[in-house]
């Protein structure tokens, strides 16, 4: 990553970010030619991210909080209440390492 990260201009994208669905991060990293850039959604600064070090960022979890991070009502209709994904430390472990288990029967 460079010293300067790329970023959007303007107020806010939350409605590029709904028209584009999964195809507006990878339609920024195209045009900015970079694996890393910032924006705002939903009036809040936000950096998005892709590639495969990115991924390998994601996956350091102490890089990230999860817990308090999603609207609550996103919590309680997608995620449900104590989803993997609003985890943290050990609690994120543990529950990852029970979904993972059951994933591997399935396959």
């Amino acid at each position: 990553m460079s010293a300067s990260m790329p970023h959007e201009d303007g107020i806010d994208h939350t409605m590029s970010l709904m028209r584009e669905g999964y195809l507006y991060i990878l339609n920024r990293r195209r045009s900015f030619n970079c694996d890393v850039f910032e924006t705002r959604l939903l009036g809040k600064k936000a950096i998005c991210m892709g590639g495969e070090e990115a991924a390998e960022i994601f996956y350091e979890p102490e890089k990230f909080q999860r817990e308090g991070s999603a609207p609550h009502r996103l919590v309680q209709t997608l995620f449900g209440k104590n989803g993997i994904q609003t985890l943290d430390g050990e609690h994120h472990r543990r529950r990852k390492e029970m979904f993972m288990a059951l994933m591997s029967l399935l396959i």
